[in-house]
């Protein structure tokens, strides 16, 4: 016959090794970093044996101030773009862009104007603006190097077209006719072009370019003729 005092002393000791369980459940929770969102690790950096911090900065003098790794969450992703504050007015809420990545050069992605950042670059005179994607697939990834083009109207499912922008330096005019100074064999060859509207600084040529010429720029203000010897500089 169990007394009183050892069913007392039982439920203490049951409570007591409830306690440490509980202790041991925090420790272990402790261990695992929950993320406020579902996503991918694209990098790790922090390492085995280094000491964090939330504040910051490492107190062992590492280089991970404080992050443990990179998540992204990929439905997320947006292009940065600048565009110049001459053209910001042209621009409305969920403007209908269309996205060139170079590392897809057989596609043109879709997408539409998500913010336009509350701040401007006075030495460039330009506007940070976020663009958001469409249709984005499993080839677009973080830190790639992109274009923006914004369109009138969404372009998604319909024909691509694609579009060709020459600097305004490079414009010339040649008996009346307007047109570009292309570099064919080592000479200036003249070529009449017909332009479109104003991209981002840069103009539209719509007939007389494929694509991909090599253009000389006539804001040196050395004057060129057709037929002109010229030299290209390596990485120009």
């Amino acid at each position: 016959m169990t007394t009183k005092a050892a069913l007392d002393a039982a439920i203490a000791n049951e409570a007591a090794t409830r306690a440490r369980v509980r202790y041991i459940e925090a420790l272990l929770d402790y261990t695992i970093i929950r993320a406020p969102f579902a996503g991918v690790i694209t990098a790790k950096r922090a390492f085995v044996g280094e000491a964090v911090s939330p504040f910051g900065s490492s107190p062992s003098g590492g280089g991970s101030g404080g992050a443990i790794a990179t998540l992204v969450e990929f439905s997320s992703l947006y292009v940065g773009a600048d565009v110049n504050e001459a053209n910001l007015s042209k621009l409305a809420k969920n403007q209908p862009a269309e996205i060139s990545l170079d590392a897809v050069p057989d596609k043109t992605y879709h997408g539409r104007l998500r913010q336009i950042v509350p701040a401007a670059d006075r030495q460039k005179a330009t506007v940070r603006v976020k663009v958001a994607f469409l249709d984005a697939d499993d080839r677009v990834l973080p830190d790639l190097s992109a274009r923006v083009a914004f369109t009138a109207e969404p372009t998604e499912g319909k024909e691509a077209r694609s579009r060709i922008v020459v600097p305004k330096a490079t414009l010339a005019e040649v008996d009346g006719k307007k047109g570009v100074f292309r570099v064919v064999d080592g000479r200036a060859v003249f070529t009449p072009v017909t332009v479109g509207g104003d991209v981002q600084g840069q103009i539209e040529v719509t007939q007389g370019l494929q694509g991909g010429e090599k253009l000389i720029s006539l804001s040196g203000g050395a004057p060129i003729k057709d037929g002109d010897r010229v030299r290209v500089e390596e990485g120009s």
